[in-house]
C-alpha cells in the first residue's frame, strides 16, 4: 500500500484557551426569614470542551470590607437541583444565613479549567432584606353555572376560593371578567366579595362571590368565557382560571337611535363633519359586531368605499369609548358634485341579525 499523504480534519488544540461565563441567573433579592430555596445557575463554555472545566465557584462578600461571607462550588452532575449532567449549566443554592442583617452584598462568579486558566469573573449585587418573600395568591374551586338562560341570567352566581400564603388580610381584590363568544376583550368586569353581602354567603371564609342580573351584559348566545384572578396588596397576581359556560338567549337585532349628522355641507370647507348614532343591543354591547353606513350619490348610485365602519373606541372621531355612540368623521372637497346625498345607517350583531335602517339626507352646496 502506497501512502501518498494524509490530513487531520480536526486538529487538536495545542494552546489552552480560558473558559467563558456566558450567563448567570439568580434572584436579585433574598429574604432573611424565608423558607424559599434561592437558586443560582451559571452557563460556562470552554473551547476545549465541557470536560476541560475544573471548577465553577460563587462567593458572597461584604460590600465595604470585601470579606468573603460565603462560598460554594456549583455542580453540573444532574443531581441536587441540576437537571441535565454535563450540559455546561452549573447549579447551586444561595443560603440566607451568611448574614443576620439587611444590606447589599457582592456576588462573585468564577470558573477555572484544568490548565488553571480562569474565566473573566462576573460580579453583581445581591440584596438581602428582612422578612419573607411575597408569594402571590392562589385561586381554586371556581363555581360557574353550566348554562344561563333568560331566567337564570337574572340571578347568576359565581364564586372562587382564594388563599394567600401571607394570610387572608394580604388579599386586596378578586376579579371576574366575562367574554362573549369569539371576542378577545371582556364585556364586563366585576369585583367578588367575601363580606357576606351581594351574594356572598359567609363573610371571611375565603370564598369570594358575585351574584347579579347579567341580562344587560351577557346577551350573546353560545359559549361565554369567565376569567377569575386575585391580587394581593403588593400587586402580585394569582394565576388566572378561565371557565366556560353556555348562554342561551333568544336573539334580537340591534336598535339604532339618536342619529346626529349635518343637513347641509359646503364642498368648499376643509373641516371634518361628524356622523354619530346610538346603538343598543338587547343582548348587550358585546353582541354588536359592526355599525356602519352606506352613502349614495345624487343619481342614486352607491359611493365608493361602502360600507363605512363607525367606531365606539374614542378614535376616528368618536368622543367617548364604550358609551354606545358610534361615530365617524367625513371630509369632502371641491370636486364633489352638488346635490342630495343619502346616508343609510345600520348595525349587525354576532348572529348576523341586522338593525332597521336609519336614513339621512345631506345636501352638498357651494
Amino acid at each position: 500500500m502506497l501512502l501518498l499523504g494524509c490530513e487531520v480534519k480536526y486538529p487538536p488544540e495545542f494552546e489552552s484557551v480560558q473558559p467563558e461565563i456566558s450567563w448567570v441567573v439568580f434572584p436579585d433579592t433574598i429574604y432573611l426569614n424565608s423558607d424559599v430555596l434561592y437558586t443560582i445557575k451559571v452557563k460556562v463554555e470552554d473551547p476545549q470542551g465541557i470536560e476541560d472545566i475544573s471548577t465553577v465557584e460563587m462567593r458572597v462578600s461584604d460590600m465595604d470590607s470585601a470579606e468573603i461571607l460565603y462560598s460554594d462550588t456549583l455542580k453540573d452532575q444532574g443531581s441536587a437541583g441540576d437537571v441535565i449532567p454535563a450540559d455546561g449549566e452549573y447549579f447551586s443554592f444561595i443560603p440566607t444565613d451568611f448574614t443576620a442583617n439587611e444590606g447589599i452584598f457582592w456576588l462573585h462568579i468564577g470558573a477555572v479549567d484544568l490548565s488553571g486558566n480562569t474565566a473573566d469573573p462576573v460580579q453583581d449585587t445581591l440584596w438581602v432584606l428582612d422578612g419573607e418573600a411575597n408569594t402571590p395568591p392562589v385561586i381554586t374551586e371556581p363555581r360557574v353555572p353550566d348554562t344561563l338562560d333568560t331566567e337564570s341570567i337574572k340571578n347568576a352566581f359565581f364564586a372562587i376560593t382564594v388563599h394567600d400564603p401571607q394570610g387572608f388580610t394580604d388579599i386586596d381584590s378578586v376579579y371576574i371578567w366575562f367574554y362573549p363568544p369569539l371576542k378577545p376583550s371582556p364585556v364586563f368586569k366585576a369585583t367578588l366579595r367575601d363580606d357576606g353581602r351581594e351574594g356572598d354567603v359567609t363573610a371571611g371564609d375565603g370564598v369570594f362571590s358575585f351574584k347579579r342580573d347579567l341580562s344587560s351584559v351577557l346577551g350573546s348566545s353560545g359559549i361565554n368565557l369567565v376569567r377569575f384572578q386575585a391580587v394581593d396588596k403588593r400587586e402580585a397576581e394569582s394565576e388566572p382560571i378561565v371557565c366556560s359556560m353556555v348562554v342561551i338567549i333568544p336573539n334580537a337585532p340591534p336598535v339604532l337611535s339618536h342619529l346626529t349628522a349635518p343637513d347641509t355641507l359646503s364642498r368648499n370647507t376643509s373641516q371634518s363633519s361628524l356622523l354619530s348614532v346610538k346603538v343598543i343591543d338587547p343582548q348587550g354591547p358585546g353582541d354588536i359586531d359592526i355599525v356602519f353606513f352606506n352613502s349614495f350619490l345624487p343619481d342614486g348610485s352607491a359611493s365608493q368605499g361602502n360600507p363605512h365602519r363607525m367606531y365606539d373606541n374614542g378614535e376616528s372621531g368618536d368622543a367617548i369609548p364604550d358609551d354606545g355612540i358610534y361615530s365617524l368623521g367625513i371630509n369632502i372637497d371641491s370636486s364633489v358634485n352638488l346635490g342630495n346625498y343619502r346616508f343609510e345607517f345600520m348595525a349587525r350583531d354576532n348572529s348576523k341579525a341586522m338593525s332597521d335602517t336609519l336614513t339621512h339626507i345631506i345636501t352638498i352646496v357651494d
